[in-house]
């Protein structure tokens, strides 16, 4: 569970999820909109279907 927000206003993208496994169950990211470098989706057909979008932030590199 979580959110994404736009905020095309203030030019600002805020990235929040829970319920990942692990010790820190917690995401949250921050960054401004022009610093967005590019969008992927990664798709795999076949019995183990996969799809998974990728955004590529200036020096962090890309997240799912």
């Amino acid at each position: 569970s979580g959110y994404d927000r736009f905020d095309r206003k203030e030019g600002i993208v805020c990235i929040f999820h829970w319920g990942f496994p692990g010790k820190n169950r917690r995401i949250f990211l921050r960054f401004l909109m022009k610093d967005i470098q590019s969008n992927r989706i990664e798709v795999k057909e076949g019995i183990y279907a996969r799809r998974v979008l990728y955004m590529e932030i200036r020096g962090k590199g890309p997240f799912p």
